[in-house]
């Protein structure tokens, strides 16, 4: 037993007095503190999916981002088909078999005018953006030409013609839907028939005007609900789409940007002109298949809630930090002031470090990400400067310390500030860093396995 104790003072004492040892057991901690470090990070990941989820369960009960498409109006043909077939007695017999297709047309104009509403939706600390929009969709249809398929116009069903009209959330509809055809008020019925390009919407028998020459008018009044973003398809031959809404951050999205766009601080106002060309699918077609989802465009009503994104990327500097810290108390008091730091008290400074983390995570979540970074790095380098000035009595090299946190605080808030030049001035800050602890520590004999003059005390 005698033994053990000697053993136990020997193996303290190089702790005390070995460098080498010391920097073993400081690099030993550092590894054992990326364990609540990780944790921090699952967490980060765990509070966002729940976030997600109850975001999500919000729009699902108002109704969830909203595509407008259409209009089309699909007129039925008939094709004449032989079919033959040989009996059992060998006999060949043929007969004329009737078909009935479809053929598809866009609007030669399409002009769509509407304003966002947007609200807030708040379950618990989280919050949300819905809307409720006002829409003007109007536009005109040329004559319908078969001939390019070279379809006997007798064999074209114009009486039978629909107009299709639709929307990804038929929840949104929030009353009647107004519509007039060539002037005259006529009613929509929900759901699509023989219309592949919409999958939930309306639609309603139009008949066509005799005269060739002349447009088919249409015009349609829609007030709808939605979530997030609003978005259209650019289906006419000529598409305009003006949007305002009293949103200070819209974030345009899709196939196409604005020809013209204002924002100021309260609202936005933004204008889409978009020609055939410009797409991949034809005005009308018949049996093909036609994607024009690719083609979508239109506006999400941003939310900047990025406390997660910052927090996670904040965490990836946390073992840089740990380091860094533990490097400074390392070089600052134990080579230059010569006062030795027990294993115990650099886990309780790296544990410090790590709760940083955890309070930036937690006070983000209900105030301004920027106000939760000042206050939980205060807090850190407070509780750090006050921890080492009670273990070693020197008030510069304490001083010191807190100079060094704070500068280190600083870096990597304005760090996470510029996402574009944050690996660059990241990159600078290092190599700064670097510079100054090779300036300091360069008259320092590594080579010597004592501390001199170790404090037991």
């Amino acid at each position: 037993m005698e033994n053990f104790f000697s053993f136990l003072k020997s193996v303290n004492q190089s702790i005390k007095s070995s460098l080498i040892v010391r920097i073993i057991l400081i690099t030993f901690l550092i590894l054992l503190l990326l364990i609540p470090s990780a944790q921090i990070t699952n967490l980060i990941h765990e509070r966002e999916g729940r976030r997600r989820g109850v975001i999500s369960e919000i729009n699902s009960k108002w109704a969830d981002s909203q595509t407008i498409i259409g209009p089309v109006i699909e007129i039925p043909y008939i094709v004449y088909n032989i079919s033959k077939w040989t009996d059992k007695n060998g006999i060949e017999h043929e007969k004329i078999v009737k078909n009935i297709k479809y053929a598809y047309f866009l609007p030669n104009n399409l002009q769509i005018t509407g304003e966002i509403i947007p609200e807030y939706r708040k379950r618990g600390i989280y919050s949300t953006v819905v809307y409720t929009v006002d829409l003007n969709i109007s536009g005109n249809f040329t004559y319908p030409d078969f001939a390019q398929w070279k379809i006997s116009k007798d064999n074209v069903l114009l009486n039978d013609a629909e107009f299709s009209f639709g929307m990804t959330d038929m929840r949104g509809i929030n009353n009647t839907i107004e519509m007039t055809w060539n002037n005259r008020a006529v009613e929509l019925k929900p759901g699509v028939k023989n219309n592949p390009l919409i999958e939930k919407g309306v639609y309603t028998h139009v008949y066509l005007k005799s005269d060739k020459s002349k447009l088919q008018e249409f015009n349609i009044k829609l007030n709808l609900r939605g979530s997030i973003d609003l978005s259209f398809l650019p289906l006419g031959k000529k598409t305009n789409v003006k949007i305002s809404s009293k949103w200070p951050s819209p974030s345009f999205n899709g196939y196409f940007l604005p020809k013209e766009r204002n924002i100021t601080e309260k609202e936005f106002r933004a204008e889409w002109e978009i020609f055939d060309y410009n797409r991949d699918y034809p005005q009308s077609w018949t049996n093909q298949t036609i994607n024009v989802a690719n083609s979508k465009f239109g506006v999400e009503l941003f939310m900047s809630v990025d406390e997660y994104q910052k927090t996670y990327r904040s965490t990836n500097y946390s073992v840089l930090f740990i380091i860094l810290t533990f490097a400074a108390v390392f070089i600052l008091f134990e080579i230059s002031n010569k006062k030795r730091f027990h294993p115990i008290q650099y886990l309780m400074v790296g544990f410090s470090i790590i709760i940083f983390y955890l309070l930036l995570l937690s006070l983000s979540e209900h105030i301004a990400f920027n106000y939760a970074y000042i206050i939980s790095s205060l807090s850190v380098i407070a509780i750090i400067t006050f921890y080492a000035a009670s273990i070693s009595k020197n008030k510069l090299v304490t001083l010191f310390l807190a100079v060094l946190l704070i500068f280190l605080y600083s870096f990597l808030y304005f760090t996470l500030q510029l996402e574009d030049y944050s690996l660059l001035v990241g990159s600078i800050g290092l190599f700064l860093i670097l510079t100054f602890v090779m300036i300091f520590t360069r008259k320092i004999d590594w080579y010597s396995f004592k501390l001199s003059k170790p404090e037991d005390k």
